[in-house]
């Protein structure tokens, strides 16, 4: 795994190798850049077992076992260590 450094990305970003869309400098930090998402995102339920992942599965398995959010008024979505949310 590699970590980019921010002189990097924009590098990257320069030389087409890596595109952002729309790009705003501004967000690009040491060795991140920050995205902004829409106002709806998918996050997973906390589950003790296994969860289906095959292709007979399909997307009903999965939505069982997430939720989707919507941050209406530019309300923040906090997530907490060892979360994972999906924006859609």
């Amino acid at each position: 795994m590699c970590i980019l450094s921010g002189t990097e990305i924009k590098k990257q970003l320069k030389e087409e190798k890596l595109t952002i869309e729309p790009c705003d400098y501004a967000n690009i930090g040491i060795a991140s850049i920050d995205l902004t998402l829409g106002d709806e995102f998918r996050y997973f339920v906390h589950h003790n077992g296994p969860v289906p992942i095959s292709d007979e599965a399909g997307a009903k398995d999965y939505q069982k076992f997430s939720r989707i959010m919507k941050c209406d008024d530019g309300r923040p979505y906090f997530l907490g260590p060892g979360q994972m949310c999906l924006g859609c």
